[in-house]
């Protein structure tokens, strides 16, 4: 009875400190823009006539036609000194593109993967499939924008979805480190002439401190909230979750797990589970951050949870 008193008692203690971090802390929000005319390129994959070469790079258009400009081509975006920790928590991100011309409402489907290497080669337009050659992440994007209504526009609609999964499998490599460049591919292999999205490039204007060019946008989780065991980190997910939660089992053993929100009071539970693995659907919570207790015969593990 004790022990489950010092236990509760110290899993209050540890979400007030919690909470003080959070309420002095502040999401960190990084903009890296593209800098140079050889970091936004076009590689021919499928070439249409006997105008161009399959594989060749060009970096001197004045615009990014997504994913198809006369010929199939795959997009590679190059951002320079990408300020995160490795394993630091992303809470997302996005690149954001301008519009280069009006009524792009064509449905089209993209696809966006990033180079899976800590740190990528910057990009020789001299040499043939530079960009595709490259060793893709497990993790892929797939974005279906919105219609581009006006040239010059830069809103949500000229925005990828989350590129997230993307960056989590790239800062968790070995050789990661703040500074170091990330390589994006945006494609599709069976896109149609005149299905696409033509965004501004570096060279639109070139020199100009207003530059319309890709910008990629990542939100990171506050300094002073990482879990409280690191090592266990992997065992929820995901993470921030809008809902459910999977929670694997630490063990060889039966498990329980015990769920409090950020006053100290338990709002899940479960006892003795059997088997690898239990999920556990959070969605009639409020969002924010909750500690998950992962008990076994031998110890207990704190782990922090975001619910958005």
């Amino acid at each position: 009875m004790k022990l489950k008193f010092y236990m509760r008692l110290s899993i209050i203690f540890t979400s007030l400190l919690l909470f003080t971090c959070m309420v002095n802390a502040q999401s960190i929000y990084l903009e890296i823009p593209i800098t140079n005319s050889w970091d936004d390129v076009e590689e021919v994959t499928d070439p249409n006539d006997g105008s161009e070469t399959q594989g060749e790079v060009d970096a001197g258009s004045s615009d990014l036609e997504i994913p198809f400009d006369h010929s199939g081509q795959i997009v590679g975006l190059l951002f320079r000194d990408v300020a995160i920790e490795k394993d630091q928590h992303i809470v997302s991100a996005y690149i954001q593109f301008t519009s280069d011309d009006d009524q792009q409402d064509t449905a089209v489907t993209i696809y966006i993967v990033g180079e899976l290497a800590a740190q990528p080669d910057t990009i020789d337009v001299s040499e043939l499939f530079n960009v595709s050659k490259r060793t893709r992440t497990t993790a892929e994007v797939t974005w279906v924008p919105d219609p581009w209504v006006a040239e010059g526009d830069a809103n949500i609609e000229e925005s990828t979805t989350d590129l997230k999964p993307i960056l989590d499998e790239i800062t968790s490599l070995d050789g990661w480190a703040s500074g170091n460049r990330i390589l994006f591919m945006l494609f599709n292999p069976v896109s149609a002439e005149d299905v696409i999205r033509k965004a501004e490039s570096w060279d639109k204007y070139e020199g100009d401190p207003t530059n319309t060019a890709a910008v990629l946008h990542i939100e990171l989780a506050p300094v002073g909230i990482e879990n409280l065991n690191s090592e266990f980190v992997k065992l929820i997910y995901p993470n921030p979750t809008e809902g459910m939660l999977y929670i694997e089992n630490p063990s060889k053993g039966k498990f329980s797990y015990e769920i409090f929100n950020i006053s100290g009071e338990l709002v899940a539970s479960r006892q003795n589970i059997a088997g690898s693995m239990t999920e556990v659907n959070l969605s009639d919570l409020a969002e924010g951050v909750y500690l998950v207790n992962l008990i076994t015969k031998d110890k207990t593990e704190t782990l922090k949870v975001i619910l958005e």
